[in-house]
């Protein structure tokens, strides 16, 4: 990055956070009810991360100075575990490959958390593919990857000392 848009984004560091997470559930959005790819299950519990960092992201913005490092620090927890989701994802796609194989138990905790989500907002939420379905493209590259990487960026970004200021 350059060095002035690496100070911009430092010195905003929610509002990047928050664009960019906005920016991908908006594309999520786009896959799905336009070019009609529908998110798997591991899709939709990477939308509901995003929304979780896009909301402390947002709660960031108008926090007084105190309590911003606790919605970083929020922002660094959901990153990660982003980066192991959608790293299971690619995982499961790219190595396992077995239609017949589900990403997550049917039954599990997290299919029935997942699938509440999918009851509470069904326009963003709601599974109705599977993981080895074919996957959009961005520039190129599939969407899962697209995914991992902005995770990774959020929380190398996130872990940076200077990124807020209190």
């Amino acid at each position: 990055m350059t060095s002035k848009i690496k100070d911009f984004m430092y010195k905003n560091f929610f509002q990047a956070v928050l664009t960019l997470t906005a920016v991908l559930l908006v594309l999520t959005l786009f896959t799905e009810h336009i070019l009609g790819f529908g998110p798997c299950i591991l899709c939709v519990a990477q939308r509901i991360i995003y929304s979780f960092i896009l909301l402390a992201a947002l709660a960031g913005i108008f926090s007084a100075n105190v309590i911003k490092k606790l919605f970083k620090y929020i922002i660094i927890i959901f990153s990660a575990v982003g980066v192991f989701v959608s790293g299971y994802q690619l995982y499961t796609v790219y190595f396992i490959s077995n239609a017949e194989t589900n990403c997550v138990a049917p039954d599990s905790i997290w299919a029935k958390v997942i699938d509440s989500f999918g009851e509470l907002l069904p326009l963003l939420y709601t599974v109705n593919s599977s993981c080895f379905d074919p996957s959009p493209q961005v520039l190129g590259i599939p969407l899962p990857f697209v995914s991992f990487l902005v995770f990774v960026f959020l929380l190398v970004f996130s872990l940076q000392k200077n990124t807020i200021s209190g």
